[in-house]
Parts: structure tokens; sequence; C-alpha cells
């Protein structure tokens, strides 16, 4: 059994090796990011999202104006890919963070909104579980990269050294 994951491990060493932390971070929250994109588009569950009352809040108050959820689909890929791409350049990743905090700000300021305005019972939960990934990404954001040391080389003694 551990054989059969143990690509997964390879995979993730390979990520943490080239990416680091922040960068690993970084695409994890791409892969989110596109997760949510496609829940906004995905015709399987854009009936259930506008039967919601909080997302119906999103789609009838928001600054798409009684528009389609594509509008934030298209926000959350953009943000996604945005994240993906700063994944790979190091130290160029401020921008890519700042754009993952206000995206989860904003979506969760919706569901806070939608709970206050028309009374959307767990909206508050959603709102306050976005904020709270908001904080967590900032947390992260703030993280500065391990600086790797090379390996110290330790000398011993040779055999003609140690018999002296």
């Amino acid at each position: 059994m551990r054989r059969r994951w143990a690509w997964m491990r390879q995979v993730g060493t390979w990520i943490k090796r080239h990416l680091g932390r922040r960068g690993s971070s970084l695409l994890f929250f791409c892969l989110i990011d596109l997760i949510i994109a496609w829940s906004l588009i995905n015709p399987a569950t854009t009936p259930l999202l506008r039967r919601s009352l909080s997302y119906s809040y999103i789609v009838r108050y928001t600054f798409f104006d009684h528009g389609p959820l594509w509008g934030w689909a298209g926000a959350w890929i953009i943000v996604g890919l945005i994240c993906g791409v700063s994944a790979w350049l190091k130290e160029r990743d401020a921008i890519a963070f700042a754009l993952a905090i206000a995206m989860k700000i904003i979506w969760s300021g919706m569901f806070l909104a939608a709970w206050i305005l028309m009374h959307a019972q767990g909206a508050w939960i959603l709102g306050m579980t976005w904020a709270g990934f908001a904080a967590f990404v900032g947390i992260i954001a703030g993280w500065p990269e391990p600086i790797e040391h090379p390996p110290t080389q330790v000398d011993h003694p040779t055999s003609e050294q140690s018999r002296a």
C-alpha cells in the first residue's frame, strides 16, 4: 500500500525543493481558486447555487448587478492563475498573495452582507470561514523563505592522522 502512494511523496518533495514553502502555498491557492471558479460555472452546481439565499445575494447585489456567476468565476480564475504563475517566480510573489487575500476578503464580505441584509441563515459561517482563510494566506505571505545552507563538511581524521 505504501508503494502505491510513494509517488505523491516524491512529487511533494520535488515541489518543495523547486518552489519553496511560499511557492508551494501559492500553488495550493491556485488550485483552490480554480476549484471555486469551476463550482461557479459548472452546469451541475450553478442551479443549486442560484437557489441558495447567500449566492442569490451575490448575484443580485454585487457589482455584477443581476449578472451571472461566471463573472465571479472569471475573477477567481484570474487570481488563481496569477497565484499559479507567481509560485514559480521566487521573491516576486507579493502581488499574488495580495490578490489572494483580497479575493477571499471580498468573498467573505459578500457572505457576511448576505447574512446581515438578507438574513441568509448560515451565510455568516461561510463569511467567517473565508475571513479566516484570508488571514491564513496573510500569515503565509509574511513568512520568509528559509535560507538553505550548504551541508557542512566534517573533517574526519584519516587513518594516518589518527595514528600520529
